[in-house]
């Protein structure tokens, strides 16, 4: 993704927004420790700095770029590395380096059958000779550029080759086949519509006629350049303020995707803000819930308590004064019933009063066990069923098989 950002902002010219995807792709790149990546980006940022004709900074970065290629063995991207860095050779005038380069660069293109490449190589070393004054090995090597770029089929390359060996029989005085070549040229980059190859036709054709002293052809060529570099100046004035208002597009659109992107945080801080109102009112909720809860249940607890010490307090009372006086009939009606001067009537009604007494305890010890249980209770429990089961029993007897023969026990002796 960078590295194509990096790639159209260096088409539109926008050299520093290339120049940052670069450096921040080359960085995710070495993360990942692709040197294939890392090789390519190492190679824009040469361009970037050979456009602005820092020729220095851009030799460094394509010879890092290559000496990358090397290590990883990555033979096709050498062939753009080799072609690069003698380019940056040549523009800071170091010949012998940049011939020895795009030799280098040819060689690998024809061990992988790298045609698209080959054209631009001999193409390059051929305008390297040129400026040299080699103008034999610059024909010689244009010739090769033309058979290459005739086999990959591109107009523009093709126009472009006849322009070098065009310029490289001018240079050697073959005036005749440098119109030649250069009419080629303009017939092809006609037909392709390209108007930098066919201002460089024009400008050949004027100047070889006007070595053979055809002024007439000269003007009309020389005219037709001049409109053809207006063209292209006013092409490049266009495209500039095209740039321009691009990035002003850009800038704008990169305003109003921040104001979104601000709006959307604000949003997120008033949902993630909502969030935490509503997680706060549940675990309100339900800290209300457990408290009420707890309340009642202190509550309950409370009201046993109150009715734990009220029965406590009931049993209590009878127990101790009832309990008491019922307890000193008993006594008081057993101790006058013994007396020798006590007649059967009154000793039958003193009797009686010490049974009902004694059943009266009975039965308020029962009503004090039910009030205020003892801590046996199972025992307690067990003992009053037996003694219920008696007194409903006593004096009944039932039949019991025994050898043949019934005998009768008493419900008390069974118990």
């Amino acid at each position: 993704i960078y590295l194509n950002k990096a790639d159209i902002y260096m088409q539109k010219r926008d050299l520093a927004k290339s120049l940052d995807a670069c450096r921040v792709g080359l960085k995710y790149a070495k993360k990942a420790e692709n040197a294939t990546y890392q090789g390519h980006f190492l190679n824009a940022l040469g361009n970037i700095y050979l456009l602005q004709k820092k020729y220095k900074e851009s030799l460094d970065y394509y010879l890092k770029s290559a000496e990358l290629g090397v290590k990883n063995n990555s033979y096709v991207n050498m062939v753009i590395n080799y072609l690069n860095i003698g380019n940056a050779y040549k523009y800071l005038g170091q010949f012998d380096l940049s011939v020895k380069n795009f030799k280098r660069s040819i060689f690998l293109a024809d061990s992988l059958k790298e045609t698209i490449s080959l054209w631009l190589c001999y193409g390059n070393l051929s305008a390297a000779y040129l400026e040299n004054g080699l103008n034999k090995l610059a024909k010689e090597n244009a010739v090769l550029a033309i058979k290459h770029s005739k086999s990959n089929g591109n107009e523009t390359q093709i126009s472009t080759s006849y322009n070098f060996m065009a310029n490289a029989c001018a240079a050697l005085g073959e005036n005749d086949a440098a119109i030649e070549n250069a009419k080629m040229a303009l017939e092809i980059s006609t037909k392709a519509k390209n108007i930098e190859q066919q201002q460089f036709a024009n400008k050949t054709l004027a100047e070889m006629h006007e070595k053979k002293g055809l002024f007439k052809e000269a003007y009309q060529f020389l005219n037709k350049s001049k409109i053809l570099a207006d063209s292209l100046a006013k092409q490049q004035f266009n495209a500039e303020i095209a740039i321009l208002e691009t990035n002003l597009k850009f800038e704008e659109k990169d305003k109003e995707i921040q104001l979104l992107n601000k709006d959307s945080e604000l949003n997120q801080q008033k949902i993630k803000q909502q969030r935490a109102y509503i997680f706060g009112a549940f675990a309100l909720t339900i800290l209300s819930i457990i408290g009420i809860g707890l309340a009642i249940n202190r509550y309950k607890l409370r009201q046993s308590l109150k009715e734990l010490a009220l029965r406590n307090q009931i049993a209590a009372d009878l127990h101790d004064e009832v309990g008491s006086s019922l307890s000193s009939i008993q006594m008081l009606s057993q101790m006058v019933n013994s007396q020798p001067y006590t007649n059967e009537k009154e000793r039958a009604i003193l009797q009686k009063m010490s049974n009902n007494a004694k059943e009266t305890m009975e039965k308020m010890s029962d009503i004090v066990w039910m009030i205020k249980p003892g801590e046996n209770d199972a025992v307690g429990l067990s003992e009053r069923m037996q003694r219920f089961l008696q007194e409903k029993f006593r004096g009944i007897r039932y039949p019991t098989i025994h050898r043949g023969s019934y005998k009768y026990k008493s419900a008390g002796a069974c118990i």
